[in-house]
């Protein structure tokens, strides 16, 4: 009901101005699919405060897969848990870190014991902006399972930590557009795979820190200031084109 309510919202503010601002391609898509104009959309990422992560004092605490995000069932924390139910098996004292709290909290937490992961695997909940940056500056992979993202800031905000991103593919994931093979990967939805491609990444250093140079070169076309300088020219463009009517 919550989603037909929101995409009946979407199709009613969309008919309500000339021009739409979208975070990514896959909103353009989105924007697209309920009667706006291509024409009319303008594709603006999100960004975020390179400065103030870069000021960010990694945690003592650090781990080798870290999660951040809503438990909601669209990000498919359950698969991320399988995952480490099998490096486990090659990677006994694996930890992973996962930080958020939602709907689906605790029927992970109870397959994670029925797993018998919660030696491996640490649920933080609700965390502030600082202290999630922090715990990212200290794991080796970003892992997001996500199916459905509309952008993606926690990958760029990795990226921004040096810190190579594991997501999903999927066409109403934007955040797989975000992620190259110098960055990281793009696997399918199985969990297999996931895991070794996590692998991967946290046991080899010398593709891992390829990965960190590259991601925080990623970052920078996405830094705050180059985004609203950004916005505010499209804004003007705006102004300078409007005609009252009358």
């Amino acid at each position: 009901m919550a989603r037909f309510f929101g995409k009946l919202i979407e199709h009613l503010v969309s008919k309500l101005s000339c021009d739409s601002i979208a975070v990514s391609a896959a909103t353009k898509n989105n924007l697209e699919s309920i009667g706006v104009e291509s024409e009319n959309i303008h594709i603006i990422p999100n960004g975020i405060d390179i400065e103030r992560i870069e000021q960010t004092v990694p945690s003592s605490d650090g781990c080798d897969i870290l999660f951040a995000g809503r438990l909601i069932k669209e990000k498919n924390v359950d698969m991320l848990l399988e995952a480490v139910n099998h490096l486990r098996q090659t990677v006994p004292d694996i930890k992973c870190h996962i930080i958020g709290d939602g709907p689906e909290k605790e029927r992970l937490i109870g397959l994670a014991c029925e797993r018998g992961l919660l030696d491996n695997v640490k649920f933080s909940g609700f965390m502030g902006y600082d202290e999630i940056i922090a715990c990212m500056k200290s794991s080796k992979v970003l892992v997001l399972p996500s199916t459905r993202e509309g952008f993606g800031m926690v990958v760029i905000e990795a990226f921004a930590c040096g810190v190579p991103v594991i997501t999903v593919k999927n066409q109403r994931n934007a955040a797989s557009m975000l992620v190259s093979e110098g960055t990281g990967f793009v696997v399918g939805t199985d969990a297999g795979e996931l895991s070794d491609a996590i692998r991967t990444i946290i046991t080899d250093g010398v593709l891992r820190k390829k990965m960190s140079s590259a991601a925080l070169d990623a970052s920078r076309a996405y830094d705050w200031d180059m985004m609203v300088s950004e916005l505010t020219h499209f804004y003007m463009e705006l102004i300078q084109d409007y005609h009252p009517i009358g």
